[in-house]
């Protein structure tokens, strides 16, 4: 069996991936619109633009210098965010506390192996991969469902539609008599280990089971293309950590969103 620090690597190396996915289609989509990424310490710093609060690194595994934090923070920008894991560097977290460096948020990585037995199918959701004139729906359908409403109007959802158009990610697109009910996306990483993320469903669908179809398929998506670990992080004792939990994902580590203020001082 796989020792949890060799599995917790391959989640951080496939999460990091993952983000860096979306910088670099939010980039392409936008050109002019700041967003980057920029490798260091075994990770990515992904920026997605001045002020944005997804602009953070992630996945620094290896050792970190001062001039390696400088170059993140002047990457990144003020406030600057920076996962910590148990699995970190020795080296990042007293860089982190020199530089007045606060926690910020905790999340924990759930994880689940893919060998085992998946849940079963929901029936009346049908879930499969996003199609060609679907990026739209998708969007506004997630958009809306993380502001608790339904569809969000197109306007505010340019940030997301890059999502569909990630290297190594797969959106899915969860329906109720053909109407679409819900969406979600997986990142399938080089080293075998997948990542859930970005899963929201329409207020009016809500508890139909569309939150576990989601998973299911996105499961079998990722066993289809090799992987044989899924992982997902999520806010502690939330409802994403205990629909996770019933579908056999259990708690891998704890991670904290570290974060550097404006007016910190200097290192």
């Amino acid at each position: 069996m796989e020792r949890v620090e060799e599995t917790a690597r391959r989640l951080e190396e496939a999460q990091a991936a993952q983000n860096a996915a979306y910088g670099e289609a939010t980039a392409r989509a936008n050109p002019s619109g700041g967003a980057g990424v920029l490798r260091v310490g075994g990770g990515r710093a992904i920026a997605m633009g001045p002020g944005s609060p997804l602009s953070q690194a992630v996945g620094l595994l290896e050792a970190l210098s001062e001039p390696d934090l400088d170059r993140i923070e002047e990457f990144l920008g003020r406030p600057t965010q920076i996962e910590l894991t148990p699995f970190a560097h020795p080296s990042l977290a007293p860089l982190l506390g020199r530089r007045g460096y606060r926690v910020a948020q905790w999340q924990q990585m759930l994880a689940r192996p893919l060998e085992t037995a998946f849940p079963d199918p929901v029936p009346g959701v049908e879930v499969a991969p996003l199609q060609p004139g679907e990026e739209e729906i998708f969007a506004r359908t997630v958009m809306g469902a993380f502001r608790d409403q339904d569809l969000a109007p197109l306007e505010d959802c340019r940030g997301m539609l890059p999502a569909t158009a990630m290297e190594g990610n797969v959106c899915v697109v969860a329906r109720i008599d053909g109407e679409v009910a819900g969406g979600a996306t997986v990142g399938i990483g080089a080293n075998r280990a997948a990542i859930l993320a970005g899963a929201g469903v329409r207020p009016q669908f809500r508890g139909q089971g569309v939150q576990r179809a989601l998973v299911r398929k996105r499961l079998e998506l990722a066993r289809e293309a090799g992987c044989d670990v899924a992982g997902s992080s999520t806010l502690p004792a939330t409802a994403s950590q205990r629909n996770l939990e019933k579908l056999g994902f259990r708690i891998l580590y704890p991670k904290l969103v570290m974060v550097r203020d404006p007016e910190a001082p200097a290192g």
